[in-house]
């Protein structure tokens, strides 16, 4: 019988997205009055709590707005440089500054936000250490990215882009998704590999075996599959909600999706809400964890990220081929 371990209640990522629709844009942040700079001040986060966090530039969209003004649109992704793993929620809707090359003047901008509990398995996303996320893949198998948008006077050329306890980005510079490759320490362990999963108030330690990831294209997912084993012959194994997400080797993070139209229960045994694996003594149970399917060669995984029951210490493995 196939276990189920997923919950899919109201889970949000850890940042705010720009819901593109066919290429479009949600409404900019207006302009101050009579086309002065803005006047709000940048939101800032606890001190600390962006330490070690930079924003690459992706791609920049400038289109009419209204007369005099454009709309620009900055993608971006969010790399983690530093050594601990990052919860980046502060984020949510971030205010900030486009500075333009002609002068002192600035307008504002705003990290367009969204939630997506039909998105996302994952209820508070952790950026581990030396990685970044460059876009999500939604269940149109559509990278979506976050994104700042502002309106500027259509004469001017922005020079960079300013949020409070972040490095500025360079918008003069050419756009590229070199930093968007996953880092992993030199230790990381290869799939097939034996993880233990354990929580600090539970004594008992489960143990699940990632064996890889399997595309199956015609039916629009991609698997990542392991076992989860009981060693203890005398009563069942409880293993709390596990979240289990994929990086793919230009930065788009894939989570397990049970809504999509791609779900096939025959193929996948995660996303019922509410329920733990449940192992029988003795035994193991398979993890199936599907996701949207998205083609070679930038749709390949290089990251296998698991959260269990809260962690603050999400583990990770390196994909290599697929099985």
């Amino acid at each position: 019988m196939k276990m189920r371990i997923f919950r899919t209640c109201s889970f949000f990522i850890l940042l705010t997205l720009f819901a593109a629709e066919s290429g479009t844009h949600s409404s900019p942040v207006q302009p101050a009055e009579s086309g002065a700079n803005a006047k709000h001040d940048l939101a800032s986060a606890d001190q600390g709590d962006l330490e070690g966090i930079s924003l690459i530039l992706l791609d920049i969209e400038r289109s009419k707005s209204r007369r005099g003004w454009n709309t620009l649109a900055v993608k971006l992704g969010i790399r983690n440089n530093s050594d601990a793993p990052k919860r980046l929620a502060q984020i949510a809707d971030l205010a900030g500054k486009i500075h333009v090359a002609e002068g002192s003047p600035v307008y504002g901008v705003r990290l367009h936000s969204a939630s997506f509990p039909a998105l996302t398995g994952v209820h508070d996303t952790i950026i581990p250490p030396k990685m970044a996320i460059c876009g999500v893949l939604n269940g149109s198998a559509e990278v979506v990215s976050p994104t700042a948008v502002g309106d500027i006077p259509a004469t001017l050329h922005p020079t960079n882009l300013e949020f409070a306890d972040l490095p500025k980005v360079n918008l003069e510079s050419k756009p590229s998704r070199a930093q968007c490759t996953p880092t992993l320490p030199p230790r990381t362990p290869t799939a097939p590999a034996k993880i233990e999963l354990g929580r600090p108030d539970d004594p008992h330690i489960a143990n699940i075996a990632v064996s890889g990831f399997r595309p199956f294209p015609n039916d629009y997912i991609t698997r990542l599959e392991g076992r989860i084993g009981n060693a203890d012959p005398f009563g069942d194994l409880a293993v709390e909600p596990l979240d289990m997400w994929m990086i793919d080797r230009d930065g788009v993070a894939r989570f397990s999706n049970p809504k999509g139209p791609y779900w096939d229960s025959s193929r996948c045994n995660l996303g019922i809400e509410n329920e733990q694996v449940m192992v029988p003594p003795a035994l193991d149970s398979n993890v199936w964890a599907c996701y949207p399917y998205r083609a070679p060669p930038a749709g390949h995984p290089t990251v296998a990220v698991i959260q269990y029951a809260d962690n603050d210490n999400p583990i990770i493995v390196r994909l290599v081929d697929p099985l």
